[in-house]
């Protein structure tokens, strides 16, 4: 089972956790496999300065089982740029997409955004957005 994390420039490095977490995870389900995917692959700076290698570029992203969307502040630039809207939409219309934001899962960060604010909400209206064009297909 193959679970790519989507980072791009200005993630949230905290959502990293999501890397760590089924990391511990493939100790007890050894067939977990994790890549980083980012809209050009190689070398992407989160917002914090941390720069992580990405394995793949949206262009050449391998087949995934699951599709996890980082946030952060970078994701308003990301909401809008056409390759990675089409890049999730093809992810959605075949395999489950997972939100996270601080590190937790989106259920989590709605409540989290009511009391904070911030580029969650364009985040999560761009994927319901997303949801919504591949469900009219």
């Amino acid at each position: 089972m193959l679970f790519g994390i989507f980072i791009y420039p200005g993630g949230e490095p905290i959502d990293l956790a999501s890397f760590g977490l089924l990391s511990i995870a493939k100790r007890i389900r050894p067939e977990i496999e994790l890549c980083t995917i980012a809209p050009y692959g190689g070398l992407t700076v989160l917002s914090n300065g941390l720069c992580v290698l990405a394995d793949y570029g949206i262009a050449r992203a391998p087949g995934l089982d699951i599709l996890v969307v980082t946030g952060g502040p970078g994701w308003i630039d990301q909401s809008r740029a056409p390759e990675t809207l089409a890049f999730i939409r093809r992810q959605a219309a075949a395999i489950p997409i997972v939100p996270v934001s601080h590190g937790r899962t989106d259920r989590h960060s709605q409540r989290h955004s009511r009391r904070k604010g911030g580029d969650d909400r364009a985040r999560r209206r761009a994927l319901r957005t997303v949801d919504a064009r591949t469900a009219a297909r």
